[in-house]
């Protein structure tokens, strides 16, 4: 077996490295590169986007979760939650909703659970 060094694991892993390191800029280029390399995968830009938003940098985890959606618009709203909770990290809170509602439509569960909770505590 040899490893190749240019394949989207071996780019992304280098990425969260790089975010672990607090060198956000260089792991962000990552992404960007192994992005670029595949433009058309949904589930890619998905977990970038997870990973940015984990890694506190959620204004650049929005382009990636916006691609993906535009790309599979109906991925059991995983995206749409994930973009829903960066927008609620940057302020965004009404986009934040709009989000979270669509993934509660598309059967996310935490998003359904959480949109309940949002309901709930505005509405007594």
């Amino acid at each position: 077996m040899t490893l190749n060094p240019t394949g989207i694991s071996a780019i992304t892993l280098h990425g969260v490295v790089f975010l672990k390191l607090g060198r956000g800029r260089e792991g962000l280029s990552e992404f960007e590169r192994v992005s670029a390399a595949h433009p058309n995968n949904p589930k890619l830009h998905t977990n970038i986007g997870w990973i940015l938003v984990r890694n506190n940098m959620p204004s650049e985890a929005l382009p990636f979760l916006t691609n993906s959606i535009g790309l599979h618009p109906n991925d059991k709203g995983r995206a749409y939650f994930l973009r829903a909770q960066a927008y609620r990290l940057i302020g965004k809170k009404q986009k934040a909703l709009e989000d979270l509602r669509m993934a509660a439509r598309q059967g996310n569960q935490r998003a359904r659970e959480r949109f309940q909770d949002f309901e709930e505590s505005h509405f007594r």
